[in-house]
């Protein structure tokens, strides 16, 4: 989830400049990849690098490490384009893509939504609008884009993604409503550095 959801950021590269990003441009946040009472039990860091810009495409090279013995714990590689009126993801099998996600509708506006993997799809991304967030020490508007799964009907989760002008992804909440409401913050902008 949080692996698909960080490349978001990138998504944005292809329908506005300011979105734009050069092949050497990094990425630093802090990751958690578990939950306990509201809280990260198991963190990282997270490192995403543009390592090629080729024909309207981008790879992204992810990597994450330990924070203690800065050993890394993961690493994958995603490509990310635009077709058909949305931006898409995929992961990077043995040099080859998957399937594209569709990240972004180009031009949506708040209230509209679209299937991440088609229409009649079950996880649904849906613009809702801006909200000003303190990125790297300035405050700074940022879009607004929520993932909600159809098939949740107990816990009712739903992954908000904050994306920046000229940053990018900032930020990633992962909220749960069931017995008692729970706002989580998986993934958060720590430094970003441009060629």
């Amino acid at each position: 989830m949080i692996r698909i959801a960080a490349l978001i950021a990138v998504a944005f590269a292809l329908q506005d400049k300011s979105y734009e990003f050069d092949k050497g441009t990094v990425w630093t946040y802090d990751y958690a990849t578990a939950f306990g009472n509201g809280k990260a039990q198991d963190t990282r860091i997270r490192t995403m690098t543009v390592s090629d810009v080729t024909g309207g495409k981008m790879t992204i090279d992810i990597e994450d490490r330990d924070p203690k013995t800065k050993k890394v714990t993961a690493s994958s590689q995603q490509l990310l384009w635009q077709d058909d009126g949305y931006l898409l993801l995929a992961d990077v099998v043995k040099d080859k893509p998957t399937s594209g996600m569709r990240l972004l509708k180009i031009g949506a506006k708040k209230g509209e939504s679209w299937g991440a993997w088609g229409d009649k799809d079950v996880l649904t991304m849906t613009h809702e609008g801006t909200k000003s967030l303190k990125v790297l020490g300035k405050d700074v508007n940022c879009l607004k884009i929520v993932r909600t799964d159809k098939t949740d009907t107990i816990v009712k989760s739903r992954d908000i993604f904050y994306v920046a002008p000229g940053y990018g992804l900032v930020q990633i909440d992962c909220e749960e409503a069931g017995v008692t409401s729970l706002l989580v913050t998986p993934l958060k902008l720590t430094a970003f550095k441009k060629p």
